[in-house]
């Protein structure tokens, strides 16, 4: 099970799309955590039970389908928003190969990478699943009372332990598409230039940070969708706590 940690890379990323989706169901809870049993207020009549769930359900439902979005082919390459990019590092390795018109290498591995991405966001559903399930319901009430929307929320406390677990997946799948052997190739022609300095990336962490990012940036958009679009209330769960 997923420990809960502190987690700042992604925050960039996840501040871009801030729609508070709980803005309304916050107001259910009065100042000394009672519920209204008023029968002419629907919001009133929902259990911190049934609140925390919707949460989770939600959450469950953005998820699965940000991941069969992006673990399709093409769901990192041909999206621009997310496509990740060769690792800075290389850039002065691709200045290097342009010159001899081996540039080339550099944009088949970063299209690996991206392939990476894709087959190792599907592995990524059960560590999201655990995650979004090991949720208390001391988590979803900081959660309804605070500033911040659920997604970076979420993101904040999962981070760590899901980026240690997603690393060997994404090892795995570098192998898999050939974006190692794609790297070696690229190195050793760099290394065989004279007077070039050395240089190494870390293909794993950047795939995998990129990788995660990617999936909150999509998590926050249908947490947004499910807040405002009736259509995206799939359950009478989420039509009941996040009915208008």
């Amino acid at each position: 099970m997923l420990k809960l940690f502190i987690f700042t890379t992604l925050l960039v990323l996840s501040s871009q799309i801030n729609a508070n989706w709980f803005s309304d169901i916050r107001n259910v809870f009065s100042s000394d955590d009672s519920v209204s049993s008023d029968p002419q207020n629907v919001q009133s009549e929902l259990t911190d039970n049934t609140i925390a769930n919707a949460l989770k359900q939600a959450l469950l439902n953005g998820t699965s389908d940000v991941i069969n979005q992006l673990s399709n082919s093409g769901g990192f390459n041909q999206d621009e928003t997310i496509r990740i990019p060769f690792p800075d590092s290389l850039k002065i390795v691709q200045t290097s190969l342009d010159k001899i018109g081996m540039g080339g290498s550099l944009s088949e591995l970063e299209n690996k990478l991206n392939q990476a991405a894709e087959l190792a966001t599907v592995k990524a559903r059960p560590l999201f699943v655990d995650a979004i399930k090991a949720l208390s319901w001391s988590d979803v009430r900081t959660l309804l009372n605070g500033p911040d929307d659920a997604t970076r929320y979420f993101q904040e406390r999962m981070s760590d332990p899901l980026k240690s677990e997603m690393m060997a997946v994404v090892d795995e799948s570098l192998s898999k598409v050939g974006a190692v052997k794609s790297y070696n190739s690229v190195m050793n022609s760099y290394n065989a230039l004279p007077f070039v300095p050395q240089i190494d990336a870390d293909l794993s962490n950047h795939v995998t940070n990129r990788g995660i990012a990617g999936i909150f940036y999509y998590l926050a958009i249908e947490e947004k969708n499910i807040r405002n679009n009736p259509a995206k209330r799939t359950t009478e769960l989420l039509r009941e706590v996040f009915s208008d």
